[in-house]
This record gives C-alpha cells, structure tokens and sequence, in this order.
C-alpha cells in the first residue's frame, strides 16, 4: 500500500496550523524546527502532506528535489502530536512512506545517510552480533542494550548505568559492543536494507533467554518497543523498557535509594523518542529527579508533548549539521530564559547535539543525563 494507504488523510489535511505552533503549554510557540529554520510551507507538516497529494496525483515528479523537503524532517512528533490528537492524522507516518518511496527510487535518502556509509549496518552484522552474543559468556533475566551511540561517543553514561543496576543488586547481562538497533536505517526510509538487522538482533536476544531488554537511548528504545514488532508482525518475547521508567521503579520499591544531596536548579528536556513518540514517557525521568535532595527542577514552557525537538534525530545531525546545531540553539536560549545553568535529559544523542551546540555558541550551560544525576545521589562514582 505505501503512500496510497494515507490518500484519504492527506486529501483531508485543512491547512489549520496546528502543525505549526503549541497550544497547551506553549500557546504561540513555534514547534517545528524545519518549518521555523526555512519558513517555506514545505518544510511543514502541511506542505509535506500537500506535496505528498500531488505526487500521488502524478502532478509532481519524484526528483531529488524532494530530498530537502523530507530528509530534513527530525520525526520528533510535534506536528502528530497536534493532528493526530485532533483531527486523527498521522504526518510523520506519511512523510515515513515519501521517503521509503524515495529511497525504492534511487532518489533517497542524503548521501550521508545512505546505508553504505555505515559499515556496522551493511557488512557482515550478523556474524559479528552472534560473536558479541558468545563473548557475554552468561545469561539473565535482564539485559542492558548499550546501542552503538554510547559505545561510540559517551561511555560514561553507559558506565554509570551498569553501575546503578548493579547497586540495585539485579541479575543482569550486558549487550556485546558494537551492536545497533538499526535506527539510523529505518529512520531515513531503508527499510529492507535495515530488515536481516532487526531479524538478526530479536533471533539474537530471545534466544539468550532475556526477558527484559533496557536501554539508555530513546532511539533504541522506540526502535524495539514499536517498530520490531510492526516489521516482523509478531509480539516481542522480551519486554522493552527505558532506564528511566526502570529506575523509577527501583527507587520507588526501595531497591535504589538516592540520598546524597546535589544542590542544583535544573531543567528537564524531554526525548522525542521516549516522549511524544515513545510511549509519553514523561513523569519517569521528572520522578526520579524529585527523589534527589537538593534538586529544584524548574520546566520550560515547550515540555512534554510540546518540546521543541533536540535536532538530531532520523540523522539530520549527520546530514544537516547546521540545522542540527541551529534547533539545539534556540532550545539552548529557552533553557538561559529560565535562569538555569543545567540542562538534563535522558538520551544521549540529545546530550551530544546540546554539547556540541553549547560549545559552538560559546555557552556556559552544564548538559547531563539523568542517569548521571541519579548516579551521583547514590554514591556512585
């Protein structure tokens, strides 16, 4: 079916705006990066669906034209967020069909983010994920999935969660290096190049026997909790959980048990991926902040379902850096408006764009991850 099955939604988008600005939190406020940075209608929701209708209607013709138009899309949400909520579209799922019809075309994705240019997605992964399965040398109930991201650019995140898994005195394996999720494939329309991935690492995991799969980066999280099922058309034998809504649970079972005080004013970025299109993980991650003595969390007006995207994601950052560091920036300026100097989130790649963003502009604003916080109120080091 592709684009055709979204036909009656596209011709059904009214040009409301809904795509454009927040209502609930941020009434006014602008909530997409690509529509905001180009000020083209094609850069919106409702461009993209109007050029989606054409296309369908053999009035446009697929060109590498198009490629700007969809591949700068984060797939952050906000837009679905709206109309999905309010007139039952789905943007992101149809600018997801313009892109897999592209990349079927030859015409997509940007030359940066095609699969030939990452080598850990295309040369021999399942061999290499079957060794780094061996070399666990144990099995458990649980295990912790380090993603490639954090193995990659910040193992100190990944070192202090093995660390507070370890203090709430869990059985638990960790995931061999190197081993993805696929993301950066299925989010930029390579589907099929991204399926013997999929396949390889569900064979992989359910036949160590895992029940419970944690990860630290949304973008895995979202990957293996929604889309491996939806590819493979079957339920998942192991349950997939975030850190953040793991750790709340322990702390709130008394299995963890934060007590040493950190005196600091924060604000808290919420993920994309565990957010608006993950599962509206939102209270988690403020939870465990509010078992940490001294923390004073003060939030921004675009929060939750209406957080001004990160801009990273669906490998913008590799594409479009410019744009990438331009998002993190305004959202960077919307964190001094507050009057704090630490920015908190809980994914990794957020982290890195905000880091490189804050140090690009000359900016004098501390950015963590919350399992870092919480590391650090129990003690660990």
């Amino acid at each position: 079916m592709g684009l055709e099955k979204y036909k009656d939604e596209i011709a059904f988008c009214c040009k409301c705006g809904g795509c454009r600005i927040g209502s609930e939190h941020a009434i006014g406020m602008p909530i997409c990066p690509t529509g905001e940075r180009w000020q083209y209608d094609s850069y919106y929701a409702a461009g993209r669906f109007e050029n989606a209708k054409v296309l369908l209607e053999g009035g446009l013709e697929w060109t590498d034209r198009l490629i700007d138009r969809y591949f700068t899309c984060l797939k952050c949400g906000a837009c679905e967020e709206h109309c999905y909520e309010e007139v039952g579209l789905h943007p992101v799922k149809v600018i997801e069909e313009v892109e897999k019809e592209l990349v079927k075309r030859g015409i997509g994705p940007h030359p940066k983010q095609h699969y030939k240019n990452h080598t850990r997605f295309f040369e021999r992964y399942g061999e290499r994920l079957k060794k780094a399965a061996k070399e666990m040398g144990k099995s458990a109930e649980t295990m912790y999935f380090l993603g490639c991201t954090l193995e990659c650019y910040d193992k100190e995140i990944s070192d202090v969660t093995e660390k507070i898994i370890q203090a709430s005195a869990q059985s638990f394996v960790v995931s061999g290096r190197d081993w993805c999720c696929g993301y950066p494939l299925l989010h930029t329309g390579q589907i099929e190049q991204a399926k013997g991935i999929v396949e390889d690492n569900v064979n992989t995991i359910e036949g160590l026997g895992v029940r419970k799969v944690v990860f630290n980066c949304p973008h895995c999280y979202r990957i293996f909790k929604f889309e491996y099922p939806e590819i493979l058309g079957k339920k998942l034998n192991f349950e997939a959980a975030h850190t953040t809504v793991h750790f709340s649970k322990l702390i709130e079972s008394g299995e963890l048990e934060p007590k040493y005080p950190i005196s600091m004013r924060v604000t808290y970025h919420d993920p994309c991926l565990i957010g608006r299109r993950g599962g509206k993980i939102y209270n988690p991650p403020r939870e465990i902040l509010h078992t940490i003595p001294g923390i004073k969390l003060a939030e921004m007006d675009r929060r939750k379902g209406e957080t001004w995207c990160c801009g990273a994601g669906s490998r913008v950052r590799v594409a479009y850096p410019d744009f990438a560091k331009w998002t993190a920036t305004q959202r960077l300026k919307e964190v001094e408006s507050l009057g704090v100097n630490t920015l908190i989130s809980a994914c990794p790649i957020c982290k890195i764009n905000f880091t490189d963003a804050m140090k690009a502009e000359g900016k004098n604003i501390k950015i963590l991850d919350v399992n870092q916080v919480l590391a650090e109120s129990l003690g660990i080091k």
